[in-house]
């Protein structure tokens, strides 16, 4: 029934995988080799150290975002150097790439095995992808919305940053690019978080309810209220 992990069943592993028409996954690359050897650094990624700071760069960084909000404002309001514009967008699809890898550092961190990283279609929308699923082998319920959560909390850091770099005295259109970089991390956070599709904020509450079939069950129970109804 393939419900145990051999080499046989690795070999017939295939790179294309079509899970409806909702998610379309090809494998780059697999990934327990790279992840092994970047373990020990993994590990100092989750120490509690690194994660207050981590935190704190989050919470001054949104402070700095408040405290520069007039500029952010004049680049959301005028046009901004075309230049600009290709520059956030090319650092945005780097980010992307680096948000799921983050979900795989901090898997490895706890003891994980990450299989492989790709790209897919998700909704018809191109993006990047880790699969993460030996995370529901750890024991510790909070280590597994950690891994659910990673590129949340990766994505808010880095955002943080670009804040506290645009409080420096550059110039007004660098500030506003690392401004309108952040505002797209801060709305792709907030989308991402969301607990009502299949995005990580419904897997960091299904693993934090240990449901693993949250939304198919809620969503029988909502078309048996309404019959009822």
């Amino acid at each position: 029934m393939n419900l145990l992990y051999t080499e046989e069943s690795k070999s017939k592993n295939r790179r294309f995988r079509f899970e409806g028409l909702h998610r379309i996954q090809f494998t780059l690359l697999e990934t327990p080799q790279l992840f092994e050897k970047l373990r020990p650094f993994a590990r100092l990624v989750v120490s509690k150290p690194n994660q207050i700071i981590w935190a704190t760069l989050c919470v001054v960084g949104f402070l700095a975002l408040i405290g520069n909000f007039q500029t952010l404002i004049d680049a959301v309001a005028t046009p901004v150097d075309f230049r600009t514009y290709l520059v956030v967008g090319l650092a945005s699809l780097s980010i992307m790439f680096l948000y799921e890898f983050a979900h795989g550092l901090v898997l490895a961190g706890f003891g994980g095995n990450p299989n492989s990283v790709g790209v897919m279609l998700f909704y018809f929308t191109p993006a990047f992808y880790c699969d993460i699923s030996d995370g529901w082998r750890l024991r510790n319920n909070n280590r597994r919305v950690a891994v659910a959560l990673a590129g949340i909390i990766f994505q808010l850091g880095v955002a943080g940053i670009s804040c506290i770099i645009a409080l420096f005295p550059i110039s007004n259109e660098v500030s506003k690019g690392l401004l309108l970089f952040a505002t797209l991390n801060y709305v792709s956070c907030i989308v991402n978080a969301l607990p009502f599709i299949k995005l990580d904020g419904y897997l960091a509450l299904m693993t934090h309810l240990d449901r693993p079939f949250l939304r198919e069950n809620s969503m029988k129970l909502a078309r048996t209220w309404t019959a009822r109804s």
